[in-house]
């Protein structure tokens, strides 16, 4: 058992905030020495994050065109190319 249930349901809401970025710029740019995952102190703070990603994800998503979803994607961390 690697995470917590309260750190696994986190660990989701990390991955809904990655779909705004995804859809809407050509890249993401992470850095692991200052990136910060989602983090919550309470059920609601969990629900309430799920909730806000869930939406912008959907924004994202209802305002992607064709071009946007057939472009290309890259994956850098710390500014070096590691997936596209």
């Amino acid at each position: 058992k690697s995470f917590t249930a309260g750190d696994l349901a986190a660990h989701m809401v990390e991955c809904l905030r990655w779909a705004t970025p995804i859809l809407t710029a050509d890249h993401v740019d992470v850095d692991p020495a200052t990136f910060r995952p989602f983090t919550a102190t309470s059920r609601q703070g969990l629900l309430d994050g799920c909730d806000a990603a869930s939406a912008a994800g959907d924004a994202a998503f209802t305002a992607a065109t064709a071009a946007t979803l057939d472009g290309s994607w890259r994956l850098l961390i710390r500014g070096r190319q590691k997936w596209e």
